[in-house]
């Protein structure tokens, strides 16, 4: 049962950040584009993927997250959960970073919320699999 949680956590996370991915890239074709999940001035994907937070290590952070995701689901598929809990922990102490810069430039992503709760249900589903 907690597989099952854990497959269809990772498909949301990875369709999310595909989603983030794509306002990202669409925002370089066209700086007026407004992505559907713009809310208001303070609630804004479009502006949170427009900013210099948006990019680690020259990669977008949708693209890691493409990533990321699909080694969860490739984790999880194999049942190498011990692998997968620490990713997760590294995950969503990443995401707490990125929560802090979310605050810190004033804006709040619905799509990376999403991106963050799926990473904190993952590390605790991957701790109830290893520890529990």
């Amino acid at each position: 049962m907690v597989l099952d949680y854990i497959f269809v956590l990772a498909v949301i996370g990875f369709l999310l950040s595909l989603y983030f991915y794509f306002v990202g890239r669409r925002l370089l074709v066209d700086r007026n584009y407004r992505a559907g999940c713009d809310l208001s001035e303070g609630v804004s994907c479009t502006k949170v993927a427009s900013s210099d937070y948006s990019k680690m290590f020259g990669f977008s952070n949708a693209l890691i997250g493409i990533g990321f995701y699909l080694i969860v689901l490739l984790l999880a598929w194999f049942s190498i959960y011990n692998w997968l809990f620490w990713l997760e922990l590294f995950a969503s102490l990443f995401s707490v970073y990125l929560i802090y810069l979310m605050f810190r430039i004033r804006l709040l992503c619905v799509v990376c919320v999403g991106i963050h709760v799926v990473n904190f249900l993952l590390l605790w589903l991957s701790y109830v699999r290893v520890f529990g």
